[in-house]
């Protein structure tokens, strides 16, 4: 996956790119599958501001990561640690 971070860090164009890579035919209900003309806003995360809808339909709720997740293709991967903090010196400790 090419990620254009240096491009992504407006939140709206952020929230864009989301859309238009995991959802190119656009956001649609998990459940049911109904276009999103079909959804009514329904509340707003607390911790990353994310809109959430509630599907008329089908009364389930999604957002824009739903169904985002898709299943790999190896039977193995591998991955990589992250240590944000390395190299960083903390204070003596007595």
């Amino acid at each position: 996956m090419d990620f254009p971070i240096t491009n992504l860090m407006d939140r709206e164009a952020c929230l864009q790119w989301i859309e238009d890579y995991f959802h190119p035919q656009g956001l649609q209900c998990p459940h049911c599958h109904a276009d999103f003309e079909n959804a009514r806003w329904f509340r707003q995360t607390i911790c990353g501001q994310l809109d959430v809808y509630r599907c008329q339909r089908c009364q389930g709720i999604y957002n824009l990561y739903s169904n985002t997740v898709t299943p790999l293709e190896d039977d193995e991967t591998e991955t990589d640690e992250m240590f944000q903090n390395a190299g960083e010196k903390r204070r003596m400790a007595w």
